[in-house]
This record gives C-alpha cells, sequence and structure tokens, in this order.
C-alpha cells in the first residue's frame, strides 16, 4: 500500500474514532514515521498527508467546529452546512 495514502487513511480512522484532529495527527505521525526510511516517500508530502486525513469529519467533538461557530457568529444548521462544504475541500486538495 501507498505510504501517503496510508498515512492519510490512519490520521482519518483515529480523528473518526476520537475526534481531536491533534491526536489524529501527531498518533499517525508516530505510528507512519519508521516507514519513511524503507519507503523513500518524501517527507514533505507525508505531512500533508497525514494533516489532510486528520481533517476528516470534524463534528461537534470538535473544539474547531465550535470556535468557528462563534467566531462568525453562526447558527448551528449554518455551522454544520458550511463545514461540510469547507472541510472536504481541504482534505481533497491536499
Amino acid at each position: 500500500m501507498n505510504p501517503l495514502f496510508l498515512g492519510w487513511l490512519i490520521a482519518a480512522v483515529i480523528r473518526i474514532s476520537i475526534g481531536s484532529a491533534t491526536v489524529a495527527g501527531l498518533t499517525a505521525g508516530g505510528i507512519i514515521a519508521p516507514t519513511l526510511t524503507t519507503s523513500h516517500a518524501d517527507p514533505n508530502l507525508m505531512v500533508l498527508a497525514v494533516g489532510a486525513g486528520s481533517l476528516m469529519f470534524s463534528h461537534v467533538n470538535d473544539s474547531g467546529f465550535w470556535l468557528y461557530k462563534e467566531y462568525f457568529n453562526l447558527g448551528m444548521r449554518q455551522t454544520f452546512l458550511s463545514c461540510r462544504l469547507w472541510k472536504p475541500s481541504f482534505q481533497f486538495a491536499a
């Protein structure tokens, strides 16, 4: 399996399971780091892949969700709709 996809997948699964982007990114980075030496994957691309995977499925258990809601003075419905538009664009662009 491609190590970049594997790093993204590990971060995404951890994010879905726990809800914290910080924990997902750091844990996935620690898990995937040993494979960088054997796979010769670009470390810069790995950082992007793990970061994109850690942004998957932001929901109400994410502090960033609430910061976004309060900063832009949005209601719950507006926050859900707008997060569904901009979060996936970050994930797939990376």
